[in-house]
């Protein structure tokens, strides 16, 4: 399993269209690519205008490759043009065994 993690921010109010398009994708785009797992959203304290956009798959390729250069990768991006403040910084994390 990979963990994503998106930092996105949006353009000033614009959180509410934010937060309804990644309800739409986690729904009818994200759970149609190979790989998916899960999805959750988390809102900046100190930056309100900042999400946490955390996406588990499988294996990184099922993110690189499988859903980046797919049409789905497309949808999402209709979904989100003219709400983000700029280019997301997406970074892929383990999980750490500390048993």
């Amino acid at each position: 399993m990979v963990e994503e993690i998106a930092f996105i921010e949006v353009a000033d109010g614009q959180n509410g269209a934010f937060e309804d398009a990644v309800r739409r994708a986690a729904v009818e785009i994200f759970p149609r690519s190979k790989g998916f797992v899960s999805l959750s959203l988390g809102l900046g304290v100190e930056k309100p205008n900042t999400y946490a956009l955390k996406i588990i798959w499988e294996k990184i390729e099922d993110h690189t490759q499988g859903f980046v250069e797919s049409d789905l990768f497309d949808e999402w991006r209709v979904l989100v043009t003219g709400i983000l403040a700029g280019a997301p910084v997406v970074e892929h994390w383990q999980p750490v065994d500390l048993g």
